[in-house]
């Protein structure tokens, strides 16, 4: 415990730490910001253009509803179809003025996705603080002193990625009350009703999930930072491969079974509790001579998801705790 605390008193005198975590507050408040100027409820100008676009819909249904109606059932049965399927029901529901006033989501619906879009904003930074706190000690030179007074190089290795486990887990908290009560503020300020219930349950199970993947990732930016000395090397690394694969190969696999293992899809299916893709499927038809596609969709769970990052985060610090081990410090 004395290690730790050692840690994090030298992390509180660092400059990069408080500029690290500023900008991530920064960023959350530019977030919610953005969202209080870029979002308003519908002006006097945009009611009266809806009120006559109902009121036009209403006179054209009335008019030639019933032959739309007869048209498109003409049509299903020329198709070798069901009416139901072309939905043709839908043309007989009369207009209704709610349909042509478009209002923004108000805190209920976005309170829960925006918060978790933080939180991942949030992991990334403390990927970055971690690496900081460990490789700044290799590029001064002080570690080499450190260990002088300390001798026990595993203790000292994980004390180094507890120190920003426990500032991963204040950011998070947080960032999550910047952005629970920031959402409430902005859309009371801006008039938007929230005719939809919050799920509290559902807030609350995403914001305890979405803490762990920021304490996680703090614990391996620290990891990588020992491993690679450098912070830009983390960089480098981490957003290489985001680039590279989450970006690129996603991009050219979009339909396709490899979407499962990307990092992506795992961290969605934590944080929102499950996550979809799709799979293209074909088949041959021998009687016909032609190829038939379908695409499937499929689930991540968050219970599958935790288990594949947790084995992955295992490994790396595995490795870099026997590196560390073994490796000079200079």
């Amino acid at each position: 415990m004395r290690l730790i605390a050692a840690e994090l008193l030298r992390a509180r005198s660092r400059r990069a730490t408080w500029i690290i975590l500023s900008a991530l507050v920064g960023l959350c408040l530019f977030f919610l910001g953005g969202n209080f100027v870029s979002t308003h409820m519908p002006t006097a100008q945009d009611r009266q253009y809806a009120q006559e676009a109902f009121e036009e819909s209403t006179k054209y249904w009335e008019e030639n509803g019933q032959a739309d109606y007869d048209s498109c059932v003409s049509d299903a049965t020329l198709g070798n179809s069901t009416p139901e399927d072309w939905g043709c029901s839908g043309i007989l529901e009369k207009p209704v003025l709610e349909n042509f006033l478009w209002s923004p989501p108000g805190f209920a619906e976005r309170v829960t996705s925006d918060t978790s879009g933080l939180l991942i904003l949030a992991a990334a930074i403390m990927v970055l603080l971690g690496a900081s706190l460990t490789a700044a000690e290799f590029a001064s030179g002080s570690l080499g002193n450190w260990l002088t007074f300390a001798p026990r190089r595993t203790p000292v290795f994980f004390s180094k990625l507890a120190a920003p486990a426990v500032i991963a887990l204040g950011a998070a908290l947080l960032v999550a009350a910047l952005s629970v009560l920031g959402t409430f503020a902005w859309t009371e300020l801006r008039g938007i009703p929230s005719p939809e219930p919050l799920e509290t349950d559902k807030l609350v199970w995403m914001i305890l999930r979405s803490t762990g993947v920021v304490v996680v990732a703090g614990v391996l930016g620290a990891a990588l930072g020992a491993l690679l000395r450098h912070t830009a090397a983390v960089i480098g690394v981490v957003g290489g491969y985001f680039v590279v694969v989450e970006m690129v190969f996603a991009g050219i696999f979009w339909e396709s079974g490899l979407q499962r293992w990307f990092l992506s899809t795992q961290l969605q299916a934590v944080t929102q509790g499950k996550a979809s893709y799709y799979v293209q499927v074909c088949t041959w038809n021998e009687e016909q001579q032609y190829r038939t596609c379908e695409s499937l969709e499929k689930f991540v769970t968050a219970a599958d998801a935790t288990l594949f990052l947790g084995s992955i985060g295992l490994v790396l610090v595995v490795v870099s705790w026997l590196v560390f081990r073994r490796r000079d410090v200079h």
